[in-house]
């Protein structure tokens, strides 16, 4: 598992998809849009949510989330100035890539893949991480009022319920459990309610419905990813397929692959 940690982190170098745009964002981020891509069964998704975070950021208070500014670095800025915090930076993935660089990174995508397929993905490692990482609480923050918002019966996103639901499902919390961190933030959330988690949680500077909007984005950007490492795999499979047909009615015909031939 040491390797598959080393070999994803080094595979944030080769997955860089024509820099020209980029996100900052805090750690929650990541842990959102590793839960989702967790709950699809999409592994290698959760496993990126990990490798593109980085160290320290700082907002704003005067800074105003914007979906339709999400990729410009140049809006997301304010994430980006050294602090003693992580947070959570990513590339957007294009469809449209072509050329040498983008077979590099599906190819890159495909190996991580299979290594996740064949030793498996630890998600306590993964939980353990986002723990650690999550300095500015906003993890927390995000877990608790989702947690209340759902208490209080108010309407939530299928993305708001699947991240809300991966935390403090019991009525105790077991300070054994990797999550434990987490697990508390949606009691807190679900018993007293958003004011108490804003109150608690008041390093982190980013409301929880931009939080939301952040991962909303993410998770689009990481279905796009998927859908294009899905299709790579069936282009494979096909010219294989092409391949084996061809040589079959070869043979049929007896025609010798090996025999010199004449085209004069």
């Amino acid at each position: 598992m040491k390797d598959l940690t080393f070999l994803t982190l080094v595979s944030l170098c080769l997955l860089q998809p024509m820099v020209q745009a980029f996100f900052f964002g805090p750690i929650a981020v990541g842990l959102g849009v590793g839960l989702l891509a967790a709950g699809g069964g999409f592994l290698l998704g959760t496993s990126l949510s990990r490798s593109r975070s980085r160290r320290s950021y700082r907002q704003s208070r005067n800074y105003r989330y914007q979906p339709s500014h999400h990729w410009d670095s140049s809006y997301n800025r304010y994430y980006a100035q050294p602090r003693q915090n992580y947070y959570y930076g990513s590339d957007k993935w294009s469809s449209h890539h072509r050329g040498k660089r983008s077979a590099d990174q599906l190819e890159e995508l495909h190996r991580m893949k299979r290594d996740i397929d064949e030793n498996g993905f630890n998600m306590n490692d993964w939980y353990r991480d986002m723990t650690e990482m999550d300095q500015d609480s906003c993890g927390k923050k995000l877990i608790c009022e989702l947690r209340s918002k759902e208490a209080s019966g108010v309407s939530m996103s299928v993305e708001e319920k699947l991240i809300a639901e991966k935390f403090g499902s019991g009525k105790q919390v077991d300070v054994s459990d990797i999550t434990v961190e987490f697990d508390l933030a949606a009691q807190i959330g679900r018993n007293m309610g958003e004011a108490r988690c804003q109150q608690l949680y008041n390093r982190c500077e980013t409301s929880t419905a931009d939080m939301v909007k952040m991962i909303r984005t993410e998770f689009e950007n990481l279905k796009d990813l998927q859908k294009d490492l899905d299709n790579s795999v069936d282009a494979d499979a096909q010219m294989k397929k092409e391949k084996d047909d061809l040589m079959k009615e070869f043979k049929e015909d007896k025609i010798d692959l090996d025999k010199n031939w004449n085209w004069a």
